[in-house]
């Protein structure tokens, strides 16, 4: 997968997880509604994972264990908080809207890689330019 757009792996991903998320709310078979939810899981977690690829494949060695440890912790950090407020929101709204909500999150990051011009063109990671996208300094 590290050969693929990045561009075309997060518009592709989170449109699949953010139409599985959403088909599972709709679906009215229990079964159905696992298995769609587990199946839009697939490919965001691809593409969380290239992602850390292209962390340890751009950022500066000597700054990668860094770089790693605040995302895993900023992610960890933000779970507990997105439990409580998804929790409060289901129980106000229902956990149908929250998880259709959710799902349409997905969808929102799949249109912003669409509509911004700079991440609708990114390369697969092997294939990027760091200095292009901030990843290296020019000197």
């Amino acid at each position: 997968m590290k050969r693929v757009s990045l561009s075309r792996l997060t518009i592709l991903g989170f449109g699949f997880g953010g139409l599985g998320w959403l088909a599972a709310v709709y679906a009215q078979w229990l079964p159905m509604t696992v298995a769609l939810f587990c199946l839009a899981w697939i490919p965001i977690g691809v593409t969380n994972t290239i992602f850390m690829t292209l962390i340890q494949t751009y950022v500066p060695e000597e700054l990668v264990g860094r770089v790693t440890s605040v995302s895993i912790s900023a992610s960890a950090a933000a779970m507990p908080i997105g439990s409580l407020l998804g929790g409060i929101a289901g129980d106000a709204f229902g956990s149908t809207l929250v998880v259709a909500v959710t799902g349409a999150g997905f969808l929102f990051v799949t249109l912003y890689w669409i509509a911004h011009p700079l991440l609708r063109h990114v390369p697969a990671v092997e294939e990027i330019d760091p200095v292009e996208y901030g990843l290296r300094d020019v000197s």
